[in-house]
């Protein structure tokens, strides 16, 4: 029985950690979404588009009619460039926006905590 409580409190406990933190991360909609849309868009351009168009400018050689090697390889260039960018953009952002969450809540940890205190402090009888 003992065993089973401690896991309801970590679930609890964990339930309460995430709550806080996405509280913390409405402030910032906009960054958290710019981040969510831009670093899978970079990984699609890395890892879908450009090979695509590189495997198609290697196709051209088999075949001279369609189109020509250095259109494709533009395409490639410009699907990498968007992903370079996309990427930078994503992760700059993230950074920024954990740090200043983590700021945000440690402020919000510790301002907590001395409400606590204060609250236990403050109904204690002094005296003898």
């Amino acid at each position: 029985m003992g065993k089973n409580n401690k896991a309801e409190k970590g679930a609890i406990l964990g339930k309460e950690t995430i709550q806080q933190y996405w509280r913390h991360i409405r402030k910032r909609k906009k960054m958290f979404l710019t981040s969510v849309f831009s670093i899978p868009l970079a990984s699609v351009m890395f890892d879908t588009v450009m090979p695509y168009f590189l495997a198609m400018a290697i196709g051209t050689f088999s075949s001279p009619e369609g189109t020509s090697f250095s259109t494709l390889l533009g395409y490639a260039a410009v699907a990498g460039g968007v992903g370079i960018i996309a990427n930078l953009v994503g992760f700059l952002v993230i950074s920024y926006q954990e740090s200043a969450v983590n700021k945000e809540l440690a402020k919000d940890t510790l301002g907590r905590i001395l409400q606590k205190d204060v609250g236990f402090f403050s109904s204690q009888k002094i005296g003898a």
